[in-house]
């Protein structure tokens, strides 16, 4: 059963669901950190990205425990997150 069939699979304990639906939350997580951000580089506001680098980081590992055509049918959402990390770079100040 896929996450978009089981409308209840959020509320399971982690360890009851699947890995792959972990890791899509924590795409969406980490999608939702860098609007965030980017928002507040827009705003020439200080932004601390410590806490963005530490999840993802566990996104990269937790992207191990999938097997390969799970992690594949993930690939548009990782390319579209790379994306979105370029472009909050490019509105970072340089130091």
């Amino acid at each position: 059963m896929s996450r978009d069939d089981n409308p209840i699979a959020a509320f399971l304990p982690a360890s009851a669901r699947p890995p792959i639906d972990a890791v899509i939350d924590m795409i969406d997580g980490v999608a939702k950190t860098i609007q965030v951000a980017r928002a507040l580089a827009e705003a020439q506001r200080p932004i601390e990205l410590t806490g963005l680098e530490n999840m993802v980081g566990l996104l990269v590992a937790r992207l191990f425990d999938l097997d390969f055509a799970e992690g594949r049918s993930l690939r548009q959402r990782l390319i579209a997150l790379e994306r979105d990390l370029a472009c909050l770079e490019a509105r970072l100040p340089t130091r």
